[in-house]
């Protein structure tokens, strides 16, 4: 139902398990893809994720890594954090539900969550990032270039004007940034 409040007419598919979800992101772009084919990734290229759409290997042991772990471990917790601080409440589709866009279907994304609507704000997305004591310079008066590609591209996707990163730095730093669509990327993507 909230899906149909927000407006979204794209398809919904929801799997059960991670290795299914995992399959179908191979079927198009998602929005942790948006940064590296922008070539505004530090940490992985547009030939990379390219690479990444067509072979059906995984990167060996990359499930197995502690960030990994924890940056999905975290999420409920900085979620909530997130609702304590800005007074708004979030909604979550599911970890292994993809939205995709109905003007174009190879976009999709998973949303970490759904801000409700409130006090005259529509319905926005939340995406949640943990991150270590070392990214804490590239926080420091707004988020990197790579997450707000991320952001936009679930703008895009979802139809939405607007999103808020929020942000465990260190493991005690929180922190959050509202983002308005933007147009010029949304162009670019």
């Amino acid at each position: 139902q909230i899906l149909a409040d927000m407006g979204f007419e794209g398809e919904v598919l929801d799997f059960d398990n991670e290795e299914d979800w995992l399959k179908a992101r191979k079927s198009g772009t998602g929005a942790s893809d948006a940064a590296s084919i922008l070539n505004v990734n530090p940490w992985h290229s547009s030939v990379e994720a390219y690479l990444d759409k067509i072979t059906l290997v995984e990167k060996e042991g990359q499930k197995d890594l502690d960030i990994f772990f924890f940056g999905k471990a975290f999420e409920p917790s900085i979620a909530k954090r997130y609702e304590q601080k800005t007074g708004r409440q979030l909604f979550d589709l599911g970890e292994y539900t993809i939205l995709k866009s109905k003007e174009n279907p190879v976009f999709f994304a998973t949303l970490d969550r759904v801000i409700l609507p409130q006090n005259g704000e529509g319905y926005g997305v939340n995406e949640i990032k943990n991150v270590g004591l070392r990214m804490a310079g590239k926080w420091e008066d707004e988020p990197p270039d790579y997450y707000q590609v991320q952001l936009q591209h679930q703008l895009l996707v979802t139809g939405l004007q607007w999103g808020s990163l929020s942000v465990l730095i260190g493991g005690q730093d929180f922190k959050w940034f509202d983002i308005q669509r933007h147009e010029g990327i949304i162009s670019m993507l």
